[in-house]
């Protein structure tokens, strides 16, 4: 299964963990990744990048304020897989914000901090402080394995 397979895969049982939970209600995915395969698509994803889709907008997002934050924003990669420059801005800006933004490195990871965040537990969070570089620009991200 390709890299990318497996973080739909990933995506999908989160998804459906989440239902399980009762935490679906303000959960969402905005599917940032468009084929383009043809002039059609290539126009459809202009369009939506006219109307202001950005690159490097979160897997998940969970719109609840928990553990004194406005919202969780997760970064969703497989256990190898490394976040883009517009994928880390968007995070460290999250995170300048009040909100939380991380990368979760696998399923169960994901799900780990979800259940922090969501559980209310007042323990420290399961959270790695890292500094990444991109394009020659240090960014502190959080990261969750």
């Amino acid at each position: 299964m390709s890299t990318k397979g497996l973080e739909d895969k990933y995506l999908r049982t989160y998804y459906k963990w989440l239902q399980l939970k009762k935490w679906d209600t303000n959960y969402y995915h905005v599917g940032n990744e468009l084929p383009a395969y043809n002039k059609q698509m290539q126009r459809f994803a202009a369009n939506l990048t006219h109307k202001g889709k950005k690159p490097g907008f979160p897997d998940i997002v969970i719109f609840e304020q928990h553990q004194d934050y406005g919202a969780l924003f997760i970064e969703l990669k497989t256990e190898k897989g490394s976040a883009s420059l517009a994928q880390l801005a968007f995070l460290s800006n999250a995170n300048n914000n009040g909100y939380l933004g991380c990368v979760a490195f696998g399923l169960d990871a994901a799900m780990k901090i979800t259940e922090w965040y969501m559980g209310g537990d007042k323990t420290p969070p399961p959270l790695i402080k890292k500094t990444r570089t991109r394009q020659k620009i240090e960014f502190e991200v959080l990261e969750v394995r």
